[in-house]
Parts: C-alpha cells; structure tokens; sequence
C-alpha cells in the first residue's frame, strides 16, 4: 500500500482504518435485498446472534450479523454473543481472515489494469470532483489513487463518515478466535469475493463515489450514516436489510451478485460446518434479513433458527 505524507492526524487514522480493514472487502454497509416481504412465517427479526440447531445437530452452532466498519462508540458485543463464541469450537467468516496471503491478495487487487488509470474511467467533471473530494476532505492527492480501483477510494469515502476511533467485528472476532486457539475458516475466498466487485464496471463504481463525495447524507440513498448505525444496533435483521439494500439503488441494483447468490454459495458450507462441529458463523448482518436471507435459506434446509438476547 502506498504511503502517505504530509496528513492530519485524523486523516491518518482513517487511512490506517482503510487498509486495516479493506481485505474484509465486502462493503462496510452490508451489514458488505428486494422489498421486504409478509413476515407471518418468519422467527422474531430482532437480534443479530441466532442459534442455530435441527437437523442432527448435537451442539448448537450460532451465526451473528456483523458491521463491517463502525464507530468505537457504538461498538458493542453483548454477553449472550460471547457466550457463543466461546461455546463455539471453530469460527467462519465470510473470509478466511488468518489467511497469510490476505493482504498480498488485496494489494495485488487494488491495481487498475496495465495502462489504465482512475481518470479512464471517468467523466472530466467527475474527475474534477474526486479531485476535488481527495484534496479537500481527505487531504491527499488524487494521484495517489490514479492507478487504484475506484472501490479502494469508495471504501475511503464510506470510512470517512466514522468519525474518532474504528471498530470492526471481524476484527474482535479474529483476535478472540487466536487468543481462544479456535479453528477460522472461511464461507468464501477473497478471491471470489474480489470478483464480485469487478464485475460491477468500474464507470458505475465512480458514480457511487461522486454520489458518495457530494451527497449530504454520504450516500446514494435518502438515510444517514448515524441512521443506519443506529439501525445497525436495534438489531432488527430485517430492517437492516431494507435499509441497507431496499434504500441504496446502487446496491439494490446488483442484489443478486451481492447478497442473494453469495447467500446461496455459503448455505451448504454453513451445513458443512456446524455439522462438523459448533460453529460461530459471523457475517454481514444485510445477509441475514431478507426473503434470501441466510436465517430462511438455513431453515429452508430444515434448520432450527432462533435469536438469542
């Protein structure tokens, strides 16, 4: 990664949140859906820690709905969820996160291709006002990011609304999954996940970021940061996900590449898993809600799915 000089202490924080937490790549709001649904055949929707259960299982397993990126302020993990965890004798993320070559992968992903540069694929005005956006919000040089794909700076743009010190789940899960000697594994490989996002062209990928950049509520949507924080913590699985992606049409328009298909590839993992053993399955909490969802695809499958408070 690129070294920066000359930026504010605050800036520098941000930026060191950025690449810390970049190789979890699936964007910070898929807490990274369609209308929402009648609820009459769906569990209470109010809770991020599930218990899962049925089908032979001996032991529970448990999945809990994450935040990718959050404010220090507003991280929490209640007693219940740690109770889990430690029960649990292995721990899946989206992405194998004690993978040695995560980061290498990542920096090596980063990188438009030969020839091509950040202003290729942008309008001369949209450039001008990324230029603009880097210089005076970030206090860096657009240059730094001329040869970088446009979800690096989108990722910057999102972790800019956080405001003091960063938290994220993963990483609390990671450390208590090494401090505990627990087994971490991966529904997906940061490969695939990678993939996903090239395949949504980099010209769209710049229209969230001018939107991002200019936007008063930050995003392409009619909420706030604060409001899907707050959203984020009341815990109801089902409004997170109308918000996240009923809310975001940029996010909204790519629902099946994001949400619904990587939902439908992590199911018979998932079922590998817990059916090896306990199992602490730690995911965007957007995955979770949904007529897609992660709870209804695993109770498709004859699972016993129950929030746990």
């Amino acid at each position: 990664m690129q070294t920066f000089a000359g930026i504010n202490e605050t800036t520098t924080m941000r930026l060191n949140d950025w690449k810390k937490y970049l190789k979890s790549l699936v964007m910070p709001l898929l807490v990274s859906g369609t209308p929402l649904l009648a609820q009459t055949d769906t569990p209470s929707a109010d809770g991020l820690l599930w218990e899962i259960s049925g089908n032979g299982l001996t032991k529970p397993s448990y999945i809990y709905g994450t935040f990718h990126l959050i404010d220090a302020e507003h991280f929490e993990i209640s007693p219940a969820t740690e109770t889990a965890f430690t029960a649990c004798e292995q721990v899946a993320m989206e992405i194998k996160m004690d993978d040695p070559n995560l980061i290498t992968t990542m920096l090596r992903w980063t990188h438009l291709p030969a020839g091509k540069t950040l202003a290729d694929y942008c309008t001369p005005e949209e450039y001008a006002q990324l230029t603009a956006y880097v210089k005076d919000s970030l206090g860096l040089d657009i240059v730094q990011f001329n040869l970088m794909k446009p979800l690096s700076l989108y990722q910057l743009a999102v972790a800019s609304n956080i405001e003091g010190e960063a938290a994220s789940y993963e990483r609390h899960f990671l450390e208590k999954s090494i401090g505990q000697s627990k087994d971490i594994l991966g529904l997906e490989s940061l490969e695939f996940q990678l993939g996903v996002f090239d395949s949504i062209p980099y010209e769209e990928q710049i229209d969230w970021i001018v939107t991002a950049t200019t936007d008063s509520t930050s995003m392409n949507s009619s909420y706030s940061w604060d409001e899907m924080v707050q959203t984020y913590t009341s815990g109801n699985i089902e409004t997170i996900y109308k918000l996240v992606i009923e809310e975001t049409p940029e996010l909204k328009k790519y629902e099946n590449l994001l949400i619904t298909d990587r939902n439908t590839k992590w199911i018979p993992v998932i079922e590998q898993y817990v059916q090896e053993k306990p199992t602490f399955v730690a995911v965007g909490a957007a995955h979770l809600g949904g007529p897609n969802g992660v709870i209804k695809l695993l109770q498709a499958e004859g699972y016993t799915l129950k929030p746990v408070k």
